[in-house]
């Protein structure tokens, strides 16, 4: 926003702002939700718990989080919308997991933690998506995964300069959801 208010910027790819600057308007490009997601070998998914016919996506809400809060989480730092709903999570249901002692915001070394450590992490749906994709990490189904700010353009509403434009053209008509 300080980029914003300085003119430093002729257009922001960011999620919805909670507070719109003025003469600014935002256009969605894509939803977002939250996910657990775990390394392919992950021990829920290479010698799920037994739940009778039931997987953990099939639990009511507080038996599933008593499942997952079994396994060791890597957290994002705090003041990041994940790591809130996280917290979230371990108030609504009284139960915090063990914590992998790092923390970090390093697309990288999250990717590389919890491809070679038994972790379970919960991450935008669209962060996750290029190592889900190659089936490096895995999403543990869950019913009720919050949705969160979607991700989009944040643009003037008018006055743009013809290449910002044209690129805001560009991925508005490259919508996919």
């Amino acid at each position: 926003m300080l980029a914003i208010a300085r003119a430093e910027v002729d257009l922001v790819v960011c999620r919805r702002p909670g507070a719109m600057p003025q003469g600014w308007e935002f256009h969605a490009l894509r939803e977002d939700r939250f996910a657990v997601v775990c390394g392919a070998d992950h021990p829920l998914l290479t010698n799920p718990p037994s739940f009778g016919t039931s997987t953990v996506a099939d639990l009511p809400a507080e038996q599933a989080w008593s499942a997952l809060a079994a396994h060791r989480w890597l957290l994002l730092p705090a003041g990041v919308a994940a790591r809130g709903h996280f917290d979230a999570l371990c108030e609504r249901f009284g139960r915090t997991p063990p914590i992998y002692p790092v923390s970090t915001r390093s697309l990288p070394l999250m990717g590389w933690l919890l491809r070679h450590q038994p972790l379970l992490a919960l991450l935008p749906l669209n962060l996750a998506r290029p190592w889900l994709a190659t089936g490096e990490l895995r999403e543990l189904p869950l019913a009720d995964m919050a949705a969160i700010e979607p991700i989009g353009i944040l643009q003037p509403q008018s006055g743009m300069g013809e290449a910002a434009s044209a690129l805001s053209d560009f991925l508005r008509g490259r919508v996919d959801g």
